[in-house]
């Protein structure tokens, strides 16, 4: 029983002797994490972090004249922990005073009173590479505009016409007084539209360096034209006719069918088409038929078809 009892127990050591084994490697595996860990955590590195900006203390009458910089873009060297810890808790506002730097029609801060107002906001220890601006700078005016139409710049692809609004048609350009004499209009930035139903879209304004707009945007539609199906008698103009000489038509009038512009489809009279009949070419009485010509259609219309293109005719003495 003693031999069996031996037997049963080398199985259980060699156990506890495996187990022992594998927590001395977990323990060096986890120790060696640790440490690897700690490395990288104290390592340098380069980075960009962005800070806030904010402008205070500008009176009521002031226009800021181009966009204001709102982010200031900070090229950091610092360890990855601390880094890290940088872009889950952003420094706070970097705060610029308006009275305290203003210089003439600008609001300017300096490269070297930037590097100190940035330095605020940040470790001891952190290096600060860069930044990305070589000053603060904001143009402004006390409120000197002007009212000028908008007008859409781009590309249209379309297989008919189109019809274009902007809302609004005008906006007021705030800039110096030397910008805004030079100014006519001002244009949507350039974008492109391949349009085959309507178009609505929403588009900054491309305005000039150092000035701004309000709106800064407007709401552009693109509408493209529907045409429609119309008929109408039109009256035929014998033209050429000696005095002695009378040109009769049997019948005088014809048919038109073309193609409209929905929104003139009630608009349009005779009088803007003309089709004659010319005496000269039937003068010698060798044509069987006179043969019509249309010379003039609306330019709102298109695909313009006579039901007839030559009549009866009878010359008659006056």
């Amino acid at each position: 029983m003693a031999d069996i009892s031996i037997k049963d127990k080398i199985p259980s050591i060699g156990a506890k002797m495996l187990n022992r084994e594998f927590l001395v490697f977990l323990f060096l595996l986890t120790m060696t994490i640790v440490f690897w860990g700690v490395i990288v955590a104290n390592e340098q590195y380069e980075g960009d972090l962005k800070i806030p900006v904010e402008l205070v203390g500008k009176p009521k009458d002031v226009i800021l004249l181009d966009e204001s910089v709102d982010t200031l873009v900070v090229n950091l060297r610092e360890s990855r922990l601390d880094f890290i810890k940088y872009k889950m808790n952003p420094p706070t506002s970097l705060v610029i005073q308006f009275s305290k730097y203003k210089q003439g029609d600008e609001v300017v801060v300096s490269n070297v009173e930037l590097l100190k107002l940035v330095r605020q906001k940040l470790h001891r220890d952190t290096k600060i590479n860069s930044i990305k601006r070589d000053a603060l700078s904001f143009k402004f005016n006390h409120g000197q505009h002007k009212r000028l139409p908008v007008r859409f710049k781009g590309d249209i692809k379309t297989r008919d016409k189109y019809e274009i609004e902007i809302y609004p048609e005008f906006v007021d350009v705030y800039a110096q007084e030397n910008l805004l004499k030079q100014l006519k209009s001002v244009n949507t930035i350039e974008q492109s539209f391949d349009v085959k139903d309507t178009v609505r879209a929403k588009l900054k304004l491309d305005l000039p360096k150092g000035s701004s707009s309000n709106p800064s945007d407007v709401s552009v539609t693109i509408v493209p034209v529907v045409y429609v199906e119309k008929s109408m008698e039109i009256p035929v103009e014998c033209i050429n006719e000696p005095a002695n000489k009378k040109l009769r038509l049997f019948p005088s009038r014809v048919k038109v069918t073309f193609m409209v512009e929905m929104n003139y489809l009630n608009s349009l009279e005779e009088q803007a088409f003309r089709i004659v009949a010319d005496y000269n070419k039937v003068a010698d009485r060798s044509q069987q038929k006179c043969k019509f010509e249309l010379l003039q259609s609306p330019p709102i219309v298109k695909n313009v078809k006579l039901a007839i293109d030559e009549t009866d005719y009878l010359i008659e003495e006056r």
